[in-house]
């Protein structure tokens, strides 16, 4: 999923942060819970869960 889909889905639950604030907001979440292990970006930009073995869900890819 792109970050500016998962921006636009959190500010339809919260929308009090600008755009591009809560873009770099989510980017870098997205980027250290891929330094986790919790999520993989392949390709680059696109987001999803990871399953225990690193690999994407079905239900996300």
């Amino acid at each position: 999923m792109p970050v500016r889909d998962i921006t636009e889905a959190l500010r339809a639950a919260d929308p009090g942060e600008g755009r591009a604030g809560a873009l770099a907001t989510v980017r870098g979440t997205c980027k250290r819970l891929v330094k986790n292990g919790r999520v993989v970006e392949e390709p680059v930009g696109m987001f999803a869960v990871a399953r225990a073995n690193g690999s994407p869900t079905k239900e996300a890819a």
